[in-house]
């Protein structure tokens, strides 16, 4: 069987259980919206800035370490 590709976000939010709910109580976009953006990376760059920029600021990751595109891409 093949494996699953996921993006680097989906990857992040399957390794922190209540991230999902974090972030979107933290920016104010709703979970699903979250849950859309991180299994098809398709998403406004506004939303993707502000989800990027959280993860950065709560050192989930490092800043510089993903582009946008990298980050959600699958």
């Amino acid at each position: 069987m093949k494996k699953e590709e996921l993006s680097i976000f989906r990857e992040i939010l399957k390794k922190n259980t209540g991230l999902l709910r974090k972030i979107s109580e933290n920016i104010e976009i709703s979970e699903m919206t979250l849950r859309r953006i991180s299994i098809t990376g398709i998403g406004n760059e506004e939303n993707k800035n502000k989800i990027l920029n959280y993860l950065i600021d709560n050192n989930y990751i490092r800043e510089g370490e993903y582009t946008i595109t990298e980050f959600f891409d699958i």
